[in-house]
């Protein structure tokens, strides 16, 4: 089948889209994955066999520009012409401005199936199914309404839409079964079908020594926080490390707003030399570094439900690396724990208890047993495995297809 994939990722494609993609190519399917519609270029490239397109949208409207060519080139007059375009385009055009821009890109390319990836695709992705009568998969990464930045009016705005265009889906998928239980009950539909953000280990990430010892020197244990330096509590573990015994390390792999802050805790807390940061990975070569730390530390707090129910990548990385996990007691985690017990928990919202807990388990020497136990995990919680049931699913969505024809 031909699959046209949707995802708004502008910076870097993340990861799971693009295994999907991948994998749809590896089970025969032709893929284009149209992508990050506020790209600096527009590219197009091949990624292990799926056709790959980013788009630069400008934020302006082909009929507007057209318009604008009608009337005086005067500052004041542009302006006005402006205001009362994207007015009307708000409230009575049935595809806003940016959605047409989506749809103009993908309908270059008529698919089989239409998969989009989170909330802001849905709405176009349906209108591209059912001008091409063909199925709609859903991918839901999280509860998107749900993110606590966003203001409650948006919220409840995003919570209706999904609602309504949740239906339209042929099949929904999610990252695990608690947002799919969630998602059943909120919106009163079957609970999603389930598919983890693992990952498969890259040839010789296996082998050979480790990238992050070779970065960070020394002997004593490496802790690890990878991934997005945001505000999700990723201050905890810098504010943790006076409590924990020496000659542990810490390790920050990753860019973003909070770097500067995290610097400046260590400084103020005298703790520099104790902390490395080691900048930004490519993602084809993180597990080379991952694979070095003696415990993964994942901070994130139950500040909403995204929060509450996270399965991140880097859990996956983790565990298919062999790198026990220290986290707050979230339910994931919880589950995770019960059935591998890959991961250990410390109260997040207390530095003191966070570096008590590591220096705990590195004193009782549990850190080799949770390793053992996350190389037994990895040998089903890893993209091989999930990929296979993402084929799965496209047959019989596929036989759905040809018995409803």
């Amino acid at each position: 089948m031909r699959v046209a994939m949707l995802t708004d990722d502008a910076q870097m494609i993340d990861r799971r889209i693009l295994q999907e993609a991948a994998t749809l190519v590896r089970g025969g399917h032709e893929v284009h994955l149209h992508a990050g519609f506020e790209c600096r270029e527009p590219t197009e490239y091949v990624y292990r066999g799926a056709q790959v397109h980013r788009y630069n949208y400008d934020w302006d409207d082909e009929r507007l520009k057209k318009l604008r060519g009608y009337l005086p080139q005067h500052q004041r007059v542009q302006a006005l012409l402006n205001r009362t375009f994207m007015f009307l385009a708000k409230r009575f055009f049935r595809i806003s401005p940016f959605h047409r821009f989506i749809l103009e890109k993908a309908y270059r390319f008529p698919a089989d199936v239409v998969h989009v990836h989170d909330l802001p695709m849905l709405l176009p992705g349906t209108f591209l199914a059912q001008a091409w009568q063909v199925p709609l998969v859903y991918d839901a990464h999280e509860l998107y309404y749900s993110q606590k930045v966003l203001p409650p009016a948006i919220r409840r705005k995003y919570f209706k839409l999904e609602k309504r265009l949740i239906r339209r889906a042929d099949l929904v998928i999610t990252v695990n079964e608690f947002l799919a239980k969630v998602m059943g009950e909120r919106y009163g539909v079957a609970p999603p079908r389930v598919l983890y953000n693992a990952a498969d280990l890259p040839p010789g990430a296996a082998e050979g020594s480790s990238r992050l010892r070779e970065r960070v020197g020394g002997s004593g244990p490496i802790l690890l926080l990878q991934g997005w330096i945001d505000g999700r509590n990723t201050d905890a573990i810098v504010r943790a490390m006076p409590y924990v015994a020496e000659p542990a390390v810490l390790a920050i792999i990753g860019y973003g707003p909070n770097e500067l802050l995290l610097r400046q805790i260590a400084r103020d807390l005298g703790i520099e030399r104790r902390v490395h940061f080691l900048g930004a990975v490519p993602s084809d070569e993180i597990l080379h570094y991952t694979r070095g730390a003696a415990l993964g530390i994942i901070p994130y707090l139950p500040v909403d439900d995204n929060g509450l129910y996270c399965s991140p990548n880097k859990f996956f990385e983790f565990v298919l690396t062999g790198v026990p996990i220290l986290a707050h007691p979230l339910p994931f985690f919880q589950e995770m724990h019960r059935r591998h017990g890959v991961a250990e928990f410390a109260d997040f919202t207390s530095p003191k208890s966070v570096g008590e807990t590591i220096t705990r388990l590195m004193r009782e020497n549990k850190l080799p047993q949770m390793s053992e136990r996350c190389h037994e995990a990895a040998k089903v919680l890893n993209w091989s495995v999930e990929g296979e049931k993402l084929l799965a699913m496209y047959a019989g969505l596929q036989q759905h297809h040809r018995a409803a024809a």
